[in-house]
């Protein structure tokens, strides 16, 4: 919970008190929250408020809340006051930060500098990865706070899965992952993959549609590098199997059955990476602008490669060896 307090003073009786308050992010328009803390009115009276976030959702470590009083007097006069601002992130932990280049803030608490600077040179490779193999770039510095555990990270937002390790706040230019020193070199693959997830969030923000689970995905795959031996191998069984998802049923989210949400990661990856090397890096660019401006992904693929959803579907199992598909 955020709790705001204000101690407000007038010539002439306060009649009228109103917190305007949000936290600064991606919006499809101005968006003004507004409380009315009860009070007795006065000359000189006192305000609080609570922002309950068991009852909201909770806001990810690190977004920048805002707010500022609306005050109005007994003659009618009304006062706004400057806004102020204030970080939301937990005292428990002792948190530093280190910073590589003018993109990546990168803050910790758990393990030395050296541990901090291999995640942090991981998050800008990554970074300069996704800006030269797939066109997108980050316009502002990405904020990154590593918990030590996915037990601790757990215990800093509300309501998400239990499987959680890390997650992307694209709104927010955050991510947050659970990295152990030990599980170093899963965590240099988690950060490049949420990543890349603000990036493409960045580059699609749109009140007009949204970008497919498979581009999605894929992106965060592709910009990790091969894919690792289990998931290989599963994608090779499924090829020769003949049981490899449909494209269309990738497009929204992946199943919660362990095998299937593995090969849809892999099948992802497989289709971008189809795109990518087949067509180039431009022509990925070109895709998500066009579901920016509010394409149907049909449309979207129809305009910048000449094929929709199912002519892809042929064309990346023709590249991967695959039988046709059946629809």
């Amino acid at each position: 919970s955020a709790t705001f307090r204000a101690a407000i003073s007038s010539e002439a009786e306060i009649t009228s008190i109103v917190l305007e308050y949000g936290n600064e992010q991606q919006t499809c328009g101005e968006v003004i929250a507004k409380a009315f803390p009860q009070f007795t009115p006065g000359k000189t009276v006192e305000a609080e408020w609570t922002w309950e976030m068991r009852q909201s959702g909770s806001l990810p470590p690190g977004a920048q809340l805002w707010w500022r009083w609306r005050i109005t007097d007994a003659n009618g006069q009304e006062t706004v006051t400057e806004a102020k601002t204030a970080t939301w992130l937990d005292d428990v932990h002792d948190w530093q930060t280190i910073t590589n280049g003018d993109i990546v803030r990168l803050h910790w608490y758990e393990g030395d500098q050296a541990f901090a600077a291999d995640l942090a040179k991981a998050a800008y490779d990554g970074l300069l990865f996704n800006e030269t193999q797939s066109g997108l770039k980050a316009e502002a510095p990405i904020e990154i706070y590593i918990y030590a555990s996915t037990d601790d990270l757990k215990d800093a937002i509300l309501y998400e899965p239990s499987w959680t390790g890390g997650q992307a706040f694209p709104e927010q230019n955050i991510v947050i992952l659970g990295i152990s020193q030990s599980n170093l070199d899963w965590g240099r693959d988690a950060m490049v993959h949420e990543l890349t997830h603000v990036l493409v969030g960045h580059l699609t923000f749109s009140c007009l549609g949204d970008v497919p689970t498979w581009l999605n995905e894929g992106l965060a795959v592709f910009s990790e590098g091969e894919l690792d031996p289990d998931s290989e191998r599963q994608l090779e069984d499924a090829i020769r199997d003949d049981t490899l998802l449909t494209v269309r049923s990738l497009s929204s989210g992946f199943s919660e059955v362990a095998d299937k949400a593995y090969l849809s990661y892999s099948q992802s990856y497989s289709i971008t990476k189809f795109l990518v090397e087949t067509h180039g890096q431009e022509k990925m660019t070109s895709l998500l602008l066009s579901l920016q401006d509010g394409m149907t992904i049909d449309e979207a693929l129809l305009q910048t490669y000449g094929f929709d959803v199912n002519g892809l579907e042929n064309a990346w199992r023709m590249s991967i060896g695959a039988q046709p598909s059946s629809l």
